[in-house]
């Protein structure tokens, strides 16, 4: 699919899925909102006790791999040592 294409369906898709969770909850009724914000709760505390990530379900771009700062700290713990500085930043 061409670029501007999908750029195009991207941002409808975005302006959709923006505009579809207030009307939902504009069209709900008072019992309907306080029964699907009652399973929302029950869903997040199931998954704190099992500890499951909340964001188990889709990767979180922001989170750090722990993997990759620790070879990084080996590599530049290396580094150092081969070139016999303590400053990290001018061997790096």
């Amino acid at each position: 699919m061409p670029g501007e294409a999908l750029a195009f369906f991207v941002k409808a898709g975005r302006k959709g899925g923006k505009i579809g969770g207030k009307a939902r909850v504009a069209n709900m009724t008072p019992e309907q909102l306080s029964e699907a914000n009652r399973k929302a709760v029950q869903t997040r505390w199931a998954k704190a006790k099992s500890g499951k990530s909340l964001g188990a379900s889709r990767p979180n771009r922001n989170r750090v791999n722990m993997n990759a700062v620790v070879r990084f700290h080996k590599q530049a713990e290396l580094l150092r040592e081969s070139s016999g500085s303590t400053n990290i930043e001018k061997t790096v």
